[in-house]
């Protein structure tokens, strides 16, 4: 009886951390694809020309996470794009960095381009923020961000 009692309490325990384990494994590929689809967006824009970059998601784009953990509104560029898989969002009219839709899914990417905030020294050069927003399986929005300058070359 005693060893039943035993075998139960440890059989919970054993639940518990395998909920915990899923729960971490999945948090742990969203951050992964979050941090893919940042990279691929950022290595995207640096392939452009400054001809190319001066007329692409022209404006701000603060973040698609706003104040309370709430998704906000498309940024002032109009740049806006969700995707499932994190890799075919390179393709022109599925996803593209160009404003097309996007497939819909799980992963908000918002891009802003503006201009170097230098104009003086850095004529040609723009400042790219492109920002990354998923829902968790407990319905939070998580953002990851990177800034990079673009076009001096």
């Amino acid at each position: 009886m005693v060893a039943a009692a035993v075998l139960a309490i440890g059989m919970v325990g054993i639940l518990g951390l395998q909920v915990n384990l899923t729960q971490s494994a999945r948090r742990s590929q969203d951050m992964s694809n979050a941090s893919l689809l940042l990279q691929m967006r950022a290595d995207e824009l640096s392939t452009k020309t400054p001809a190319e970059i001066a007329v692409l998601c022209n404006g701000a784009a603060p973040g698609c996470m706003g104040p309370g953990g709430v998704l906000t509104a498309p940024p002032a560029s109009g740049c806006r794009v969700q995707t499932i898989d994190p890799v075919p969002v390179e393709t022109v009219g599925v996803g593209a960095i160009d404003g097309s839709p996007g497939k819909g899914g799980p992963y908000i990417i918002d891009v802003g381009i503006q201009p170097h905030p230098n104009a003086v020294t850095h004529p040609t050069s723009r400042v790219a923020r492109i920002s990354v927003c998923w829902l968790d399986a407990s319905s939070r929005f998580h953002q990851i961000q990177t800034t990079r300058s673009l076009g001096d070359r």
